[in-house]
């Protein structure tokens, strides 16, 4: 076979790595540009802190969404294990608790008789309690078209043996501590 002296143009070979090179740098860069971007679920957590419904554990200055409402509290170092439970059946209720206490108490869990309540009234419920307080707790907070007010626990989270139990197991804990939870009410 002879060879052109003056041959231009690629040779099969030649023109396959040249395509095979770009294939390949093609793909490094696409993983590379899909490893770097910004994913919405990324953007979303990193913007600002977020806490789910039930915290076990939470740093102090965090933040209880009561979700189904739109309102949050903010939680100390006493209060970073404060969960709630708002039943099916009353939806315009949420009974509080705290995992430290419930471990120590289950009767004292959330979904049983709970720490506290916080109830959310319309105008006209919030009215009729202030005229009738066996109605219900009037509210204390406005956050919009709500009022909301807090109750203290049943009898069977205060009995003196669970109390005694609570104390002994978390010396710094008071009631009064919850109660100044749900002060930080706030729309989110």
């Amino acid at each position: 076979m002879r060879r052109r002296e003056h041959q231009s143009g690629f040779s099969i070979v030649e023109a396959l790595i040249v395509v095979i090179a770009i294939g390949v740098i093609g793909t490094v860069g696409w993983f590379i540009y899909q490893h770097n971007k910004t994913k919405p679920t990324d953007a979303a957590s990193n913007g600002q802190p977020t806490q789910q419904t039930t915290t076990t554990t939470a740093p102090t200055g965090a933040i209880l969404d009561i979700k189904e409402w739109g309102v949050h509290m903010t939680l100390d170092s006493t209060t970073a294990s404060l969960y709630y439970y708002i039943k099916p059946n009353l939806p315009n209720v949420a009974y509080l608790s705290l995992k430290t206490i419930s471990a120590i108490a289950p009767d004292c869990a959330a979904d049983k008789t709970s720490l506290g309540a916080i109830s959310r009234l319309t105008p006209a419920e919030h009215q009729a309690a202030l005229n009738d307080p066996t109605k219900g707790v009037a509210g204390t907070i406005q956050i919009g078209n709500y009022w909301y007010g807090f109750s203290t626990p049943q009898a069977a989270c205060i009995d003196n043996a669970k109390s005694d139990a609570i104390t002994h197991a978390l010396p710094g804990y008071n009631l009064q501590k919850i109660v100044n939870t749900f002060n930080t009410l706030a729309a989110d």
